[in-house]
């Protein structure tokens, strides 16, 4: 049985997209970097970052506002 490669192209070309979009690039930045032709992959991938970016702010939220919340009441 071969021995699976330890990283792809495709795979750090996507983490290049992700890190990128979070770091709050734009499409045609990220498209400049990562060398995609058209910008819907940069957009498609900028857009799950965008979500993830937005679960992770909701939920430090809501455990913010559980944190005021006064003793003994749910």
């Amino acid at each position: 049985m071969p021995e699976a490669k330890l990283y792809s192209l495709h795979g750090l070309r996507k983490l290049a997209v992700v890190e990128l979009a979070e770091a709050g690039c734009s499409d045609a930045e990220i498209q400049s970097v990562t060398g995609h032709r058209t910008a819907d992959m940069a957009s498609y991938y900028r857009r799950k970052a965008d979500r993830s970016r937005m679960s992770k702010t909701a939920q430090q939220r809501r455990e913010q506002k559980g944190d005021e919340s006064p003793k003994g009441k749910s």
